[in-house]
């Protein structure tokens, strides 16, 4: 929420607070992993009219070789596609230094050409 952070785990889940020296004193090299999480959105705020549905997997595979198969298959939830406008572009150009997202992972660099 704009330049607001807070130390956090994934929803439901505390924030790993001590993983990373336990590794750095084990001797592993430490890198930072920017997912670039989407903002949430409470889909009773949207209106879906013109968007276009996007269904998951009918049947989705484990992201790891260690799980036969997904634990919440069958608690998939429909995404939706669309677009934005050039006056939007203009709008997250004017404002993307107010995002400490940004802040955290440029660490001052410019951030030019990714819209």
């Amino acid at each position: 929420m704009g330049m607001k952070r807070w130390p956090a785990g994934r929803i439901g889940e505390d924030p790993s607070i001590g993983l990373s020296a336990s590794l750095r004193n084990a001797g592993f090299k430490l890198g930072r992993l920017q997912t670039g999480t989407p903002a949430r959105l409470d889909a009773k705020t949207i209106n879906f009219e013109g968007m276009e549905r996007q269904v998951g997997d009918e049947r989705p595979l484990p992201f790891s070789f260690l799980n036969k198969e997904v634990d919440n298959a069958n608690n998939q939830v429909f995404c939706y596609k669309t677009g934005t406008t050039p006056i939007t572009h203009q709008i997250v150009r004017d404002n993307i230094h107010q995002c400490v997202h940004i802040q955290e992972t440029k660490k001052g660099e410019v951030v030019s050409g990714t819209l």
